[in-house]
């Protein structure tokens, strides 16, 4: 803009002040160009000095000189390198002086650069500086441009992020390490493991096999659960050994030319047994014959992890679907499909994580490894084939796997037939008899029942005997079941795992503690999680006792027998006291007390009776209590004075001996009136028989004439008796 061929700026008042410039409405031309070049250079950059070309200062912006305390008169025509700002260090200086000089040549220099740029120079900053060189027309370099941004906070900035990305890349190696020391760890602990559980495999089938003499059933039975445990168990150790060698990349296919039809079915018919027990629909679709280059042992692990993971998530009454075919001419598929809760999109990559269960599981409560689907994923992608997830379209899951029919070129194929693998028959029916009916130990008349929640068949029918020698027992799998057991007769007590299938433990306590008729039923945890807050949660919540497995049977019964006592005990006071309550601590305070009120009511019993008794004895009435058959239970000292001591006055005496012949039959029907309640009384004059000085008087008149009274006073201790009083 041609500032010359306008008028003075409207927007300038007569005077005003930006800044150190001074503008006038006056003001025009080369004057007014000049001052508003200084706004813009004070405004728009932190740093801006014109050099001439040797490196003098000749003009620099006036925030650059308030950052370091200094007034442009005291340093204009001084060397740039020796003002206030490059003051930092001498090198900073000589720096300085050497990028002047690298300008002046006619090199453009850049650099990032503390200089003293703040309070004042009093306080470093950091800026991004740039030194150019100024042309004439003709071509000579006239000035030196020195231009500076304040990048402090940002290199602050960077110093942080470089700061967090060193601890980071500590971390990192930290956590290889630890994964490195982790996955030694499994792999040393898993030799370790391999060789009891050989033996355990070993000893047990030789006791099958070779016993001398032929086992019971009961015995056969357990060794059988030892064998299915230990194979399985031998399972878990081989996939971690499996998992430990690959991360350190020793992980290695066996190829073997092989028929993997004979491979599918071999698996699949292990799984035959476990459809037919839970009612289930389970297709196998495979061609007559496929042959291709895998690692048989590797790929049976791969049918069998996709069978059991498919078997375990499908209710009872569902169906499985196996199919294997050909995918092209170099390719081929083997696919498994459920009927079961299915995969959600979120989890179809990470259920390929090492421990990692879905949702399906944690909510039904299925235990496992974790490592199933890891192996499946590991051993495909080291055949260099893929694995994928999908819907059914009825519902449920479906897992794909795709591999190629050859092995890669170069690599050493065996030829010949493959043995089946005992170890899959073993960890089948290990692993899929989780679902079976309900064990009713038979019932014993006055014992107990217990009612035994576990989803482990094995275990579930070890703690039945266990505990069936004392209580009566009924063993079911899950929740849902022992619910449903409970609604057919209520048990004394309920020993229950956490981790099952279908409804959970902390659900089935839950749910009794809901109901009214369940809701005092003591309930004794057995559980594998030792987990101190749970243990403690549960006991102070709803639970009357937590065992950690693996746990000694003797300690099992103790711990039901001492439960079951606690509970007979309460049922016990609750009759006793005809109370509602279900406190143990308040149904005994309530039992103390009903003790106290009894103890207060013999005692004054007890002083009513002295009380009487003194007066029976002192009364000058003659006082006899007689029995329904007339014979006497005790009489007072006037009653045998007025008989002058006849023998039949004591007790036992027959009142017959001591009446007047005549009047013995009316006075006995009378007294057996007034007891049996025909009449209230008798009061009449007859004569009894007095012992006279030398013997028993007979005078013709039978005795002398004594008036009395019959009357029931009430009972006495030890039956009901009646009193016949003479006056």
């Amino acid at each position: 803009m041609n500032v010359e061929n306008h008028a003075p700026l409207t927007a300038v008042r007569e005077e005003m002040r930006v800044g150190a410039v001074v503008l006038s409405s006056r003001e025009s031309g080369q004057t007014l160009r000049e001052k508003l070049a200084r706004i813009v250079l004070d405004q728009m950059y932190q740093f801006v000095g014109l050099l001439d070309a040797d490196g003098r200062i000749l003009e620099i912006n006036q925030p650059a000189l308030n950052g370091a305390g200094l007034r442009l008169d005291d340093i204009r025509g001084r060397p740039f390198w020796e003002a206030r700002w490059w003051a930092v260090s001498p090198e900073t200086m000589a720096t300085q002086k050497r990028l002047v000089e690298r300008a002046a040549r006619g090199e453009f220099v850049r650099c990032d650069i503390e200089i003293f740029g703040s309070a004042s120079g009093q306080e470093t900053i950091v800026i991004d500086y740039s030194l150019s060189p100024v042309y004439d027309a003709e071509g000579a370099i006239v000035f030196l441009l020195a231009e500076g941004r304040n990048i402090t906070e940002k290199k602050h900035a960077e110093a942080e992020l470089a700061r967090k990305h060193a601890e980071l890349e500590q971390m990192l190696q930290r956590v290889r390490a630890l994964d490195r020391m982790k996955t030694e760890f499994f792999a040393n602990v898993s030799h370790e493991l391999r060789t009891p559980l050989t033996l355990i495999l070993g000893l047990s089938e030789r006791l099958l096999q070779d016993a001398p003499a032929p086992l019971d059933e009961g015995c056969r039975r357990s060794l059988d659960a030892i064998r299915r445990n230990a194979a399985a168990q031998l399972r878990t150790v081989n996939d971690l050994l499996d998992l430990a060698k690959s991360e350190s990349g020793q992980l290695q296919a066996s190829y073997r030319r092989a028929d993997i039809v004979a491979l599918v079915k071999n698996v699949a018919e292990q799984f035959r047994t476990v459809a037919a027990q839970r009612a289930m629909a389970f297709v196998l679709e495979v061609p007559p014959q496929l042959e291709a280059d895998v690692d048989p042992r590797k790929f049976e692990r791969i049918v069998l992890n996709l069978l059991s993971n498919a078997f375990k998530f499908t209710p009872d009454g569902g169906h499985v679907r196996c199919a294997l075919r050909f995918s092209g001419s170099d390719r081929f598929v083997l696919v498994v499909q459920d009927s079961g809760p299915g995969i959600p999109v979120a989890q179809r990559k990470t259920v390929f994580d090492r421990f990692r269960q879905g949702d399906a599981a944690a909510n039904d409560g299925w235990h496992g490894s974790g490592l199933g689907l890891t192996i499946v994923k590991e051993f495909v992608e080291l055949h260099h084939g893929t694995v994928a997830i999908s819907d059914a379209p009825s519902g449920g899951a479906v897992l794909q796997i795709e591999m190629p029919l050859h092995a890669p070129a170069g690599t050493y194929v065996a030829v010949g037939t493959v043995g089946a693998s005992e170890s899959v028959a073993l960890t089948v029916s290990s692993a899929m008899v989780a679902k079976t009916a309900a064990v009713d130990r038979a019932m014993c008349d006055g014992r107990p029942t217990v009612l035994v929640v576990e989803d482990h068949a094995d275990l579930r029918e070890f703690i039945a005997e266990v505990l069936s020698e004392e209580q009566h027992v009924i063993a079911v799998a899950d929740g849902w079941q022992a619910l449903h057991a409970m609604a057919h007769a209520v048990p004394d007590l309920v020993v229950t795992d956490l981790m099952m299938p279908n409804l959970r433990g902390e659900g089935l306590v839950r749910t009794m503690r809901d109901d009214p008729a369940l809701r005092n039923i003591p309930v004794l945890v057995v559980s594998a999680k030792d987990d101190d807050a749970l243990r403690a949660q549960l006991l102070a919540e709803s639970v009357q006792d937590y065992l950690t497995k693996p746990f000694s049977a003797h300690e099992l019964r103790a711990r039901v027998r001492n439960l079951i006592t606690m509970k007979r005990a309460r049922d016990a006071l609750q009759r006793e006291l005809a109370s509602q309550s279900h406190d143990v601590a308040e149904l005994t305070a309530q039992l103390i007390a009903s003790r106290k009120a009894l103890q207060r009511n013999a005692e004054a019993i007890q002083k009513s009776e002295q009380r009487w008794r003194s007066l029976f004895e002192h009364s000058p009435a003659a006082i006899a209590v007689v029995n329904r058959v007339c014979r006497l239970l005790v009489a007072n000292t006037a009653f045998s004075a007025m008989l002058n001591g006849h023998p039949a006055a004591a007790r036992g005496g027959a009142l017959r001996e001591l009446l007047a012949p005549q009047d013995a039959d009316d006075v006995c029907a009378h007294v057996q009136a007034i007891v049996d309640g025909r009449r209230a009384e008798s009061l009449e004059e007859r004569r009894y028989r007095a012992r006279r000085a030398y013997g028993v008087g007979d005078d013709g008149n039978g005795g002398h004439p004594r008036s009395h009274r019959h009357a029931p006073p009430g009972r006495a201790s030890g039956g009901r008796h009646y009193a016949a009083q003479t006056g």
